[in-house]
């Protein structure tokens, strides 16, 4: 049906076999058909192996489907099973296997022989198996959920460009401010938050831009990934602390008398004073 993840097809003994199932004692045949839902239990290399597939390594791409004949003398006709089973994952290149527990000392691996896919259809593969055992199909997940190809130890000249001109106007503006810093009519706390804002912005172009492609070393690429999330941050929260202090300046009502008038404003003083001639 349409939810299954798996079912099973086990040929009838043709009449002129009569042989070709018999019960053990007068017992009643049993049929064991179980499933499981990845390959987890069946850890050959990390759930792959390159046993099944010439050298190829492949892993687990549907259910694990088991199937045994209990309390039977088999004949050559039900040997053959027939196995739908359905992907959880997309891949290339599949292959039908069985897993053989004799395999590498014992500790079991993926086999091919003896099975084949017989058809495809949406994301279901039917294979069909000379024998019974642990049935699964094996695919090429690689190819299909591989990262994009490393993009070089340098990014393209526009963005150090850019980067550079960029840090060269937050230094300029955070050196304005310090020298000159009597002179440029700001509140001690608006200069606090828009060094901070200044200083955590060029932090974050220059970490990017000197650090996004060092991936080869995994310390490396953890102290940029480190640095990056801290200096975001940083900026995004002294941009919040100047957005909000800019807010609280504009809406700050102005300071009231005591008979509720508001005060006189106070007279500007000219730039220029008249100059009476004698």
């Amino acid at each position: 049906n349409s939810v299954a993840v798996a079912s099973i097809h086990v040929p009838l003994a043709a009449p002129p076999v009569s042989s070709a199932v018999q019960s053990v004692d007068n017992s009643t045949c049993k049929l064991q058909f179980i499933v499981f839902r990845n390959g987890k239990l069946f850890p050959c290399t990390g759930n792959s192996s390159n046993l099944a597939d010439d050298g190829k390594r492949r892993s687990v791409s549907t259910p694990v489907a088991f199937t045994k004949l209990d309390g039977c003398i088999l004949g050559t006709a039900v040997h053959s099973v027939t196995i739908n089973l359905r992907h959880f994952a997309l891949g290339v290149d599949p292959t039908a296997a069985y897993w053989d527990f004799d395999l590498l000392d014992g500790h079991g691996g993926w086999r091919a022989e003896g099975c084949h896919i017989t058809g495809s259809a949406g994301n279901t593969t039917t294979i069909h198996c000379t024998h019974h055992n642990n049935f699964a199909v094996l695919m090429d997940l690689k190819k299909v959920l591989s990262f994009p190809p490393y993009p070089g130890e340098f990014l393209h000249p526009v963005v150090y460009a850019c980067t550079a001109v960029m840090l060269l106007c937050l230094f300029a503006s955070i050196i304005t401010y310090i020298v000159h810093h009597s002179a440029i009519r700001i509140s001690r706390k608006g200069w606090h938050v828009l060094l901070n804002f200044c200083f955590h912005t060029a932090l974050t172009f220059a970490v990017f831009a000197g650090g996004i492609n060092r991936i080869k070393y995994p310390i490396i690429c953890q102290a940029v990934g480190v640095a990056l999330h801290y200096s975001t941050l940083s900026t995004m929260l002294w941009l919040g602390v100047t957005a909000r202090n800019i807010y609280t300046q504009v809406t700050k009502k102005p300071p009231q008398s005591q008979d509720g008038a508001p005060p006189p404003a106070r007279s500007r003083q000219p730039l220029l004073r008249d100059v009476h001639c004698l």
